[in-house]
């Protein structure tokens, strides 16, 4: 599984909690980005009930501190996990990682496909896409994003 990282982020794992870092590197070890429901059967994997149980334990500090992790998985799952909080900055969040190309395989429904943290990042905070029971960028932070990552 191809992984490139671009950027390299400064993870401070002494302000996560033993019982996160132990969720984040089962996230880490399975090397895949699951959405709710995947494959024909419609089924939630072991990866997603990781991500639903880093969403209820992990607090919003430790979930911007895990943007910072080695793994762009846990990157993508502590992003999500904040728009499902309703963290009301994600816009900075996405800019941050703007060079965070870091491929990874993903799995949403029947569809297996490769894509970039920063293209996952953007999707899941874009009105009535991925997840709507999230943070949402505004048409106007959309644009503003895709001029400031895109347009270089």
């Amino acid at each position: 599984i191809p992984i490139i990282a671009s950027g390299q982020y400064h993870f401070n794992k002494e302000s996560i909690s033993r019982q996160i870092l132990n969720l984040t590197d089962k996230i880490s070890k399975a090397e895949r980005f699951d959405s709710k429901y995947v494959y024909y059967e419609a089924k939630t994997t072991e990866q997603y009930k990781r991500f639903e149980k880093l969403t209820e334990l992990a607090t919003i500090d430790e979930l911007k501190e895990l943007m910072n992790h080695k793994s762009p998985y846990v990157r993508v799952y502590s992003f999500w996990a904040l728009g499902k909080k309703y963290y009301n900055n994600i816009d900075s969040i996405i800019l941050s990682h703007k060079d965070d190309n870091a491929i990874i395989e993903t799995q949403s429904g029947c569809i297996g496909y490769q894509d970039n943290v920063v293209h996952l990042l953007i999707e899941i905070a874009t009105p009535n896409y991925w997840d709507l029971e999230c943070a949402k960028l505004t048409k106007g932070q959309l644009e503003d994003l895709y001029l400031k990552i895109y347009n270089k």
